[in-house]
């Protein structure tokens, strides 16, 4: 018994160098996708596009001697398209770091659909209220650092330019503000193409009454997360797999 113990004690101390290098190894890869991934482009989630409106509401405000003031705030108003298509073809191959490959892909997007009239009517909102001439359309990027290529944004018969930032400092993205003479027509058609570079996840949020999501890359080996699974049984190749998902309003656990 005594030598048995002997023996496997004894047997601890090549175990522990091997976790070693297996710990030294994990992290200099760790450092290495790090390494990768902070310049050609992280995980990406896009989230959009949404139509933003801001409008003014008067608050009550306490203040001193039990006075009550009124309040002027501005909030937003976010609108979600009617239609949403996203088309995606993501091109995946790998960047070295020493002995470490590190897959990245790049994802040609493209969107399109429509929204309805913005409407006011359920909000409680005085339309001279509304700021109109402010209303903007954004989406969300998560590394928007990634972006490397966009188109203009088709809005209607214009022609939008996209500028940096989305309609909140907290969530990046870009936007483009939109001519207040088109908000008056009843259905607002739009369409738009972007080029983003990430690593590790794509993934779209299904804002729209009704969302298309159709997916085609060369990775053969995908892994597929989030609240809903692609519409039809996805069988990948060696060459990679094609999917789609279709998500309705009554699906969603958003208005």
């Amino acid at each position: 018994v005594l030598l048995i113990g002997f023996i496997i004690i004894l047997l601890q101390i090549p175990i522990g160098l091997l976790h070693g290098i297996i710990f030294e190894r994990q992290s200099s890869r760790n450092e290495a996708v790090t390494d990768v991934t902070s310049k050609w482009g992280e995980s990406q989630a896009l989230i959009g596009p949404v139509l933003v409106v801001p409008f003014k509401r008067m608050l009550k405000e306490r203040r001193d001697q039990d006075k009550i003031v009124l309040v002027e705030v501005t909030e937003h108003a976010i609108f979600l398209p009617e239609k949403l298509d996203i088309n995606t073809e993501i091109t995946s191959e790998v960047r070295y770091r020493g002995i470490y490959d590190v897959p990245v892909y790049r994802a040609e997007v493209k969107l399109a659909g429509h929204f309805d009239k913005p409407d006011f009517s359920d909000w409680d909102v005085k339309n001279h209220h509304i700021m109109w001439d402010k209303a903007r359309l954004s989406i969300g990027i998560s590394d928007v650092q990634a972006l490397i290529g966009s188109s203009h944004l088709q809005w209607g018969e214009s022609s939008l330019q996209l500028e940096p930032g989305s309609y909140h400092q907290e969530n990046p993205g870009v936007h483009a503000k939109v001519d207040q003479s088109t908000l008056a027509d009843d259905e607002l058609p739009f369409s738009l193409s972007l080029t983003l570079n990430g690593s590790e996840n794509f993934s779209v949020a299904p804002v729209g009454s009704q969302t298309e999501f159709s997916m085609h890359s060369n990775w053969p080996d995908p892994s597929f997360q989030g609240e809903w699974l692609p519409r039809d049984k996805v069988t990948p190749t060696e060459n990679g797999f094609d999917a789609h998902w279709s998500v309705s309003l009554l699906g969603r656990n958003y208005p």
